[in-house]
């Protein structure tokens, strides 16, 4: 396992916690508790009766408050600001009379490249979502479209059978008699069974 890669989850109330706040700090927890403190979002911040812009990555507070919370003294904490700026790990300005710095690469320690593949990968699934909702919409219609035809023929041709029967009432004699031979004749044709009757009757 390379523990140079990939980054870890801290909930920022681990900065209220008796053992973290056990003082003093070293250098290592001193540099935590900064990222710890940065602004996640650009806010306006109260200083008496003014309202001063903190922006994202940025801690503002004067030196002797930090001294307070590591446990240092206000000299010890101006070099070690000295010390982070010539690392690179910060810039530092005055800021309506307070220390404010920049925690560089601050997007960086919070998991701003694995955000970028988390949001590509929520694109690409949204994409293939609406693809298949699209695909299933379009199936639907296409079964609804044939289904209604296929209903629409055979209403069709119940009512042209109902007009059929309506218009001539010997069709239903003449289906039977198309589909059923007659018992009494003997399955005979009419032409045979007229003879038969002349015979019987004496008119031949």
């Amino acid at each position: 396992m390379n523990l140079d890669d990939g980054w870890v989850k801290l909930w920022r109330s681990v900065m209220y916690d008796a053992i973290y706040l056990q003082k003093p700090f070293s250098f290592g927890h001193a540099w935590i508790d900064l990222i710890l403190l940065a602004n996640f979002a650009d806010a306006n911040e109260v200083d008496g009766f003014d309202l001063v812009m903190v922006k994202r990555g940025q801690v503002r507070q004067s030196l002797r408050w930090f001294a307070d919370r590591w446990g240092w003294s206000k000299d010890k904490v101006e070099k070690y600001f000295d010390l982070l700026v010539k690392d690179g790990k910060i810039t530092r300005e005055n800021l309506k009379g307070k220390t404010a710095l920049t925690i560089e690469k601050y997007s960086f320690f919070q998991g701003g490249a694995d955000r970028g593949k988390t949001e590509r990968r929520q694109t690409t699934d949204r994409q293939q979502t609406e693809a298949r909702q699209s695909t299933d919409t379009a199936q639907t219609e296409v079964r609804h479209k044939t289904e209604t035809f296929l209903c629409n023929k055979k209403n069709k041709n119940i009512k042209n059978v109902k007009k059929d029967k309506k218009e001539n009432p010997l069709t239903p004699f003449r289906e039977e008699a198309e589909t059923e031979p007659d018992e009494d004749d003997g399955g005979m044709t009419p032409e045979e069974a007229l003879a038969q009757w002349r015979k019987q009757n004496g008119t031949v």
